[in-house]
This record gives structure tokens, sequence and C-alpha cells, in this order.
């Protein structure tokens, strides 16, 4: 997110259409960038924030920035300012070290980010605020796999499984949640060179008509998901219905709400809820980054209804209460 400053009221010749122009170059033509850090555990005790200022502008920039939003207690951390002046066409690289007295859970770490003030050195200078969200998560790591899609999870059992809280964040009617034996879930992901590939153990007291598990990824490159917490078109997110019966059968799907034909989804009812495998189609994902995609996001959410009395409620994993942001997903590496 980029601020226009300006000092006061100005004369009537300062903000023109050129100047305007002036100055949507300037925004664009300035990058600045935190590198995100990912760990595989829940807790950090020291790291590196890595900032990249590019200046493809035309003149020579300065630079002064402040990384604020980290966890003070026990922090040991040398500068949080970072003051410079880059030529133009070239980049600026700072390497930020902290380490804390003892390790913190990553949720302390979410409100990290580089508010920097920018400014053109000319006679008109351009000025304006930058605020970079620095990421600061835990790392979900997505292997390659041979897996049947067949409603059967004999081929997930050295697979690393990723579970709803014992508290989790819910949405819509919260108050109709009876704990996790009434609305809980655990999902496992894997590739190959077609597909991904979902397997999902839900646990629910009572399952009736609508409930339903949806996944959602964002394939998009890493900066574009900072850049846009908001999903488009080219979001795999899949909406599969809770299994019948305990006989294995193939569960409906949907997308946006609609059906889709290219997707696999097999299930059946257990005791104490009931299991699901489905697959969708990996091209999203190359089509958004290439063959050698290295990322994506995503984040689960399961509609329990119980009652059609009742209004539903829904148990998110690494979701937003919001189905149109990938605000809280999942970062998910490919190893």
């Amino acid at each position: 997110m980029a601020n226009l400053l300006l000092d006061g009221i100005q004369p009537a010749d300062v903000v023109t259409e050129e100047s305007i122009e002036g100055f949507r170059d300037f925004l664009a033509k300035v990058r600045i960038g935190v590198d995100p850090i990912f760990i595989s555990g829940d807790e950090l005790q020291d790291g590196e924030i890595r900032v990249t200022v590019t200046n493809g502008y035309a003149t020579p920039i300065s630079i002064d920035a402040t990384i604020n939003g980290l966890p003070l207690v026990g922090l040991d951390m040398e500068s949080q300012t970072i003051q410079a002046e880059i030529e133009a066409g070239e980049t600026l690289t700072k390497v930020v070290p902290f380490r804390m007295k003892e390790p913190v859970e990553l949720a302390r770490f979410r409100r990290t980010s580089l508010e920097a003030k920018v400014a053109s050195i000319e006679d008109a200078s351009l000025r304006a605020e930058w605020s970079v969200p620095a990421i600061i998560d835990r790392e979900y790591a997505i292997f390659a796999r041979d897996i049947s899609i067949d409603g059967r999870l004999d081929d997930w059992s050295s697979t690393t499984w990723w579970e709803t809280d014992a508290s989790p964040p819910l949405a819509g009617s919260a108050q109709n949640w009876n704990g996790p034996a009434d609305g809980s879930f655990r999902i496992s992901v894997a590739c190959d060179d077609d597909n991904l590939n979902f397997a999902a153990k839900v646990a629910d007291e009572r399952i009736v008509d609508g409930d339903q598990l949806t996944v959602a990824v964002d394939p998009r490159p890493l900066i574009n998901r900072l850049e846009r917490n908001r999903l488009g078109r080219e979001t795999i997110a899949l909406t599969v219905e809770a299994p019948a019966s305990e006989e294995l059968a193939s569960c409906k799907v949907s997308r946006f709400g609609r059906n889709v034909a290219e997707v696999s989804a097999y299930g059946r009812r257990i005791p104490g809820g009931y299991e699901l495998e489905f697959s969708a189609p990996i091209k999203n994902l190359v089509d958004a980054q290439g063959s050698d995609w290295s990322s994506f996001q995503v984040g689960a959410r399961l509609v329990d209804v119980d009652s059609s009395e009742e209004e539903t409620c829904e148990v998110l994993w690494r979701s937003s209460p919001n189905r149109r942001e990938n605000r809280e997903f999942a970062h998910v590496i490919r190893k």
C-alpha cells in the first residue's frame, strides 16, 4: 500500500495531470519488498528480515523505514530502522537480524510490517508512504505422491495431516458449534503431474444434508498473493458434500456453486463423522506459475448444519471468515 504525501494546501499548478502521471510513474517504478519467513514449527526465536528496495525511477530516492509489530518482550535487535539513498536503476538489499529471549508463538508476529517513507531526490520531490506486511508464518510442505482417488485413504498413511485447533476460528452461527466432536477436521494434500489431491477426515456427530467441506487454493505467484488478498478467477475452490452412507460412493462437488465434471470425489461415513478423498486438475497452478511452480496458499472450512431449524456454523482452518480473501491461508511449499 502506498500513499501520496502533500504538504498542506498547494497552489493550483502543483497538482496537474502531468504531475499526477509523474507520481504514478514514481509509484510504479519504486518497488519495496520484504521476503517472507517460513518455518516448520509454531514458534520462532530468531530470524532475519530481508528488505529489498528497487529504484526504477529516473532520479535517486531516499528511504526512511521502520520495522514495526515484532514482539517487544525479550527482543534483541540492533536497529529497527533503515535509512538510505538509492541511485536510479539500483537495488538495495538490507538484512536485519533479530532474536527473542525465548521461542515465541508465530501468532504474535502477524502484525509485523515495514513502514517506509520514500522521496525522490529532485527539485520537485515526490514523496509517498509504503506499508508492506512482513509474513512470518509456518511452512506447510507438499510432496509428489501417487494417489488413487477411490475414497480409501490407505495412500495417505505416510502423509502429514493438518488439523483444526481445539478452539478453532468460527464463522456463521458460532453459537451452534458444540465442540470438536461435532465439528472439526484434518486434511492432507499431495500432488502429481496432473492433479492436486486432497484427503479429509471430518468429525461430525450428526451428518445431515448441507454438511460440506470447502478447500480453496490460491495458485498465484507469492508476490501477487501478498499484494492482493482478494481471490480471483484462477482460485481452485472446491466444495464437497458429506457422503450419504457408509458405502464408498462418489460425492457431489461444486466450484463457486457450479458442478465440476473434471473433479473426482469419493467418500463414506465412519463412526463419528466421515472421510473424503478428492482431486482437481493442477492446470490453474501451472498456468499461474509454470510447471516449476514453487508454492500456493490454501484454506479450508467445514459447514456444519445439524438441524434445518438452525443457522449453519463454519469451522475454519487457515481461512478468513470472508470467503473472497486469502487472509490466514496457509503457505504450502513444494518439496
